[in-house]
Formats: structure tokens, C-alpha cells, sequence
């Protein structure tokens, strides 16, 4: 075929549907242009794109190319090849950036008024037919038992649910018939056990699955008000996968309660103990095998925050990002083009419009970033300064680099506040600075006299034990100079390497540190750990590793706390009005009243706002 199809102009409020005719011998689409105002029944397409060798279809009865992934992914639909369906690699013309800005600011209505949203994992592999059954069979189970109908502190406190909620103690109940299920069915060599299982391994393996790492997906199955998630010949629905996430992340943490308490023989999980050290297996291989990735969970979240109370209203922008870039252990949502970090998710923010930030093709990264950041801060999130360590020293230091890994803070967990050093206080309007410059009011509390080694935490927590002593001994000098006194200075020794904060036995978010931390401490502190060491000092090395990159650092003042790596002495340490911690600045050279961010910080004794009562001298920093 010699004629090569061209796409024609589409005007804003159309958009493109393909009809697929026939997979064999060649797949063949034809295109249809209607109007978002009023469409037909038609499907939507979400899947990653992968970088693959072309393949050759028939379009409008003219050549056209495709990726062979995509191909792959259209050969999967048989059961949907009646159907319209919109698939964005194709019906966007994305040599065309005013189309694309056009067709990515429709992005919202074209899933939401979708029939359905067909999610592509990708083939078949490593087991994902099991993973995809144990998803219908668990998965199901766990949604049917009303898991979503309650809200996060229904999680925060399991299993210890209490109060007389029948809604609650019904849906307690039937989680807990599923997580004792699935414990049973481990080490039962009796017939039909196996399939009784939660496929873990291959449920784990699923989840690394690149898909679910994409920024347009995050948007695509949020706006989603029907899912079907295809891998292979094997489909379900996104709702069963979430919940089946949510149980396994239950379920793991369950069994160690159990086992600890002696109500659980076997070792918790899949293998024994004999199998973890059996052929001389590096048993923390076999044992991270089967956590899952820390992508999903935001689109999970993301899609029954949106849905929630009748749904479609949307997060704002601030959350979205929170909880698409600021993780620990998660590398984040990727795309190809930069400015797609911001683009990718405005269609399921409540909150654009007043930003004033649109999908604009004709702008830099740069120049997106730097306007994101700015609106965000004159909406009054001024912590979005916390996501600026991986720009220290770089100008202009204040706005998050979000093609970068954004390490979590140190000072929240999954947006929640643990501390308020600046109180109540606010910015005033109007007044932040301009071009590359952000002005902000705050207050010089102390500059930093000494800092120490740099904190990197190992992947595998069993040998960071001397990274650990080695922060304990440099904290411990400083406090040895520091302004404590009494029981405060010996807390602060076990408080400062893990910024007061700790990871409650039965919640995943974190609370202020409590003794049950000061024993785990002492532990790691003495010596070389064995195995039981090991367990009950997991909590206090895990949390350690929320707090990459600080090191310790004594102020002129002598308080003792984290500073980011790169800070040094003669860093100024401030607070700035609207922020919950402190924030270590360098003063630009030969620029007065200048300065480079260099990261948060955790300073023990001012976290909840005792400095706001000194009578502090207003400052207006200008971070460039």
C-alpha cells in the first residue's frame, strides 16, 4: 500500500474514535470524528507506551504505523473490536503540539464519558494468570465485604476496630475470615489448597508491572467510572485489584501481629523458616520478592478519593502531586516529556482552573515547573519546600524538580502534619516575588555550628546496623553540648536519628515517637544483632530510612536535630510563616537578603512551635 495516512485538522470539542474492523491478516482501523458534546457509546484505551519496533497497519484504508506493544495490546480486544474505542497514541495527532493542548485539556470528558476504560497490563508472564485469579477470587471477596465504605481511620486503627458500628464490626468480620483463609491455606498440602491461596509472588510481581509506573495512567483509571483490567486473556476489574491490595498489605501486617503473639505458629508468609535458609538462598531475596511496588497505591487512592461522595469533583493539585511524587521507595509515575509530569494529571485536579495552569505544548519544563510551583505556594503551601532537596544549591532552589525522585519528607506522612514549628502563621497575599525570585516572611531562629555525616540508609535495613551507630554516636556528641537537660537530653539521643516520629505497630502512617522506639534504640545500640535483634529493631531501622540523606547538625543555639546533606556550617536555620518545620537557607553570595534553599530540617525542642513564642524578628527571604 503506497498511500501514508494524514491527519486532517480537528477542531477543539472533537475528537477521534477508531473502529477496529479486522485483526487478521492485518489490523485494520478506520477512524470517525464526533463531538464530545454529543458522542456515541464508545470505549477508552489505557495502557503505557512502550518503545518497540513498528508495525504496519491499514488505516482510513491507508498505511499507517503503530508500535508492535500497541499492536500486541489491539490483538488483546478481540472481545471489544465492535466497540468505538479511543486510544491516544493514535487519535491524537502528536506531531501537532496545538492539537495535543487542545486534546489534552479534553482529557477529563474523554474518560469520564467513556463506557468503559480498558486497562492493558500487557501479556501474559511470571504467573499473572494465577495473580489475575487470586485477584477475582480475594479481590472480589474484600470488595464485597464494604472495605471501602469506611475511612482511613478505620485502616489507622485495624485490627483494634472498636465501637458498636454494625457496618464496621460486619466488614471487620468478614476481612478477618479472608486474612485467616488465606494464613490457613499456607503449608495445607491437601487437595485443592493450592488454589485456595493469595497468590502472593505472583500477586507481588503483577504489581512491578510498568504500567502502573505511567502519569496518564493515574488520570485514566481515576476518571474511569467502569474498569476492565486485561493481562493476557485474563480480565477483571481495577476495583477487585485495589482491594486486593489493600488485603495483601493487611495481610502481611497481620501475620506478624499473630505471629508475635504466639497465635500464629508457622513464620508469617509463604515460606518457613527451613525454606527461607534451605540451598543457601539469600533469604531477604526471596522475602522482597514478595512486596509489592509502591505504584499503585496512589492510583488506587487517587481514583476512590475522586469517586468518593458521588465522585467526579477531584483532588487538589497539591495532594495530587503529593501523592503521585513525594515517596519513599517509589521511584514515582513516569512520562516521556517532562512538562507530562504536571500535564498528565490536571485532568483529575479540582483545583487548575483557579492555579491557572493548563496544558500548554508550547512551554518548557522549566517554565511549567516554575509557574506549578509558584501558584501552589500562593495558594498557601508553603512546605512544598520540602520537595526541593533534590535542587540544593541550584537556582532556583525553590521549585521541586519533579523529573527527579522526590524523596519523602521527613516532617509528614502521606500529607498529614506531625509538626507545627511555625504555628498558625500565614504569608501575606500578593506579595511573593517575581521572575525566577520567590519573596517569603519567616524568621532567623539560628544558624548551624556543626554538622555531621551524611545518613544513607541500605536497601537491605539487616546491614545499615553500623550506618545506625554511627549516627547514634555523632547525635549523641551533640547532645552531650547541646541546651538539654534532664530526661529531655537522654530522649533526644533515641528521638533526633528518627525525627521523633514512628510507624505504630498495627497503622502504616506515622505518630510521634514513644518508648516502644527508646527500646528499640537501646537494642540496636548495644552490638551486632542477631535474628530476634534483628525483628525487633525493624521499626526503629525502617523509620530511619524515611530521613535519607540528613545528617546530624548542632546549632550555634544548641539544639540538636537533621539537616539535609548538603547543609554545612554557617547555614542559617528559619522558619517561614504557613510552614510546619524549620528550613536550612545559605545566603547567596554578595546578595543581601538573598538565599539558597537547601532543604528541611528536624531541630529537637521547637518542632510544635515553641520558638513562635520568643518574640521573633520578622525577615523577608528572597530564595532565588
Amino acid at each position: 500500500m503506497s498511500d501514508t495516512y494524514e491527519y486532517e485538522y480537528l477542531e477543539p470539542g472533537s475528537i477521534r474514535l477508531l473502529k477496529i474492523t479486522s485483526l487478521t491478516p492485518q489490523i485494520r482501523l478506520e477512524f470517525e470524528v464526533v463531538t464530545l458534546d454529543s458522542p456515541p457509546v464508545y470505549n477508552a484505551l489505557s495502557y503505557r507506551w512502550v518503545k518497540s519496533s513498528a508495525l504496519d497497519v491499514v488505516l482510513d484504508g491507508k498505511s499507517f504505523q503503530i508500535t508492535s506493544s500497541l499492536g500486541s495490546c489491539i490483538e488483546h480486544l478481540a472481545a471489544h473490536a465492535d466497540t468505538r474505542i479511543w486510544i491516544d497514541a493514535v487519535c491524537i495527532n502528536q506531531t501537532d503540539n496545538a492539537e495535543k493542548s487542545h486534546q489534552v485539556q479534553a482529557m477529563s470528558r474523554i474518560y469520564r464519558q467513556a463506557a468503559k476504560v480498558l486497562l492493558w497490563l500487557g501479556p501474559s508472564a511470571d504467573d499473572s494468570d494465577r495473580a489475575m485469579e487470586g485477584i477475582d477470587s480475594y479481590g472480589k471477596a474484600a470488595f464485597d465485604s464494604g472495605m471501602f465504605d469506611h475511612g482511613r481511620q478505620f485502616f489507622q486503627k485495624w485490627p483494634d476496630v472498636d465501637g458498636d458500628d454494625p457496618a464496621q464490626l460486619s466488614t471487620k468480620a468478614k476481612l478477618l475470615d479472608l486474612l485467616q483463609a488465606a494464613t490457613g491455606a499456607e503449608g495445607d498440602d491437601s487437595d485443592g489448597a493450592a488454589a485456595r491461596r493469595f497468590p502472593r509472588l505472583a500477586f507481588a510481581k503483577l504489581t512491578h508491572r510498568d504500567y502502573f509506573s505511567r502519569v496518564w495512567v493515574k488520570q485514566e483509571v481515576t476518571l474511569a467510572r467502569e474498569t476492565i483490567m486485561i493481562c493476557g486473556r485474563r480480565a477483571t476489574t481495577f476495583d477487585r485489584f485495589h482491594a486486593a491490595l489493600m488485603l495483601y498489605g493487611m495481610l502481611v501486617r497481620w501475620e506478624i501481629i499473630e505471629y508475635r503473639a504466639g497465635r500464629l505458629l508457622r513464620y508469617p508468609g509463604p515460606y518457613t523458616m527451613e525454606e527461607l535458609m534451605a540451598d543457601g538462598a539469600d533469604p531477604y531475596e526471596k522475602l522482597s520478592a514478595l512486596n509489592t511496588s509502591g505504584a499503585p497505591g496512589p492510583l488506587c487512592s487517587g481514583r476512590k478519593t475522586f469517586w468518593g461522595d458521588g465522585g467526579g469533583a477531584g483532588a487538589a493539585l497539591h495532594s495530587v502531586l503529593e501523592q503521585s511524587y513525594v515517596r519513599t521507595g517509589f521511584e514515582g509515575i513516569a512520562c516521556e516529556m517532562p512538562v507530562d509530569r504536571i500535564f498528565g494529571l490536571l485532568g483529575i485536579v479540582s483545583d487548575a482552573a483557579e492555579l491557572g495552569i493548563v496544558a500548554d505544548y508550547s512551554k518548557t519544563a522549566a517554565e511549567v515547573y516554575e509557574a506549578t510551583a509558584r501558584a501552589l505556594v500562593k495558594q498557601g503551601h508553603v512546605d512544598i519546600l520540602k520537595w526541593c532537596r533534590s535542587r540544593a544549591g541550584k537556582s532556583p532552589s525553590w521549585v521541586p524538580n519533579w523529573q527527579a525522585r522526590i524523596e519523602s519528607t521527613w516532617s509528614e506522612d502521606s500529607g498529614m502534619q506531625i509538626f507545627k514549628a511555625a504555628r498558625d502563621t500565614t504569608q501575606p497575599p500578593d506579595d511573593y516575588g517575581s521572575g525566577s525570585v520567590l519573596r517569603l516572611r519567616g524568621a532567623v531562629i539560628d544558624k548551624i555550628a556543626k554538622a555531621g555525616s551524611v545518613w544513607v540508609a541500605d536497601p537491605a535495613l539487616s546491614f545499615a546496623q553500623e550506618a545506625c551507630r554511627t549516627m547514634f554516636a555523632e547525635v549523641a556528641a551533640f547532645v552531650e553540648e547541646s541546651r538539654y537537660a534532664g530526661p529531655e537530653r537522654e530522649s533526644s539521643k533515641w528521638r533526633i536519628p528518627i525525627g521523633d516520629k514512628e510507624l505504630p505497630e498495627s497503622s502504616p502512617y506515622f505518630a510521634r515517637a514513644t518508648e516502644r522506639s527508646k527500646e528499640q534504640y537501646e537494642i540496636l545500640a548495644a552490638g551486632p544483632l542477631d535474628s530476634d535483634g534483628m525483628e525487633k529493631t525493624y521499626s526503629y531501622q525502617n523509620v530511619m530510612g524515611y530521613t535519607p540523606g540528613a545528617r546530624p547538625i548542632l546549632s550555634e543555639g544548641r539544639y540538636v536535630g537533621l539537616g539535609p546533606s548538603e547543609a554545612e556550617p554557617g547555614d542559617i536555620i528559619v522558619l517561614v510563616w504557613g510552614g510546619t518545620t524549620p528550613y536550612v537557607l545559605r545566603p547567596a553570595p554578595a546578595a543581601d537578603g538573598q538565599y539558597l534553599l537547601i532543604g528541611e530540617a528536624f531541630l529537637q525542642g521547637i518542632m510544635d512551635g515553641e520558638m513562635m513564642q520568643q518574640g521573633l524578628t520578622e525577615t523577608v527571604f528572597e530564595l532565588l
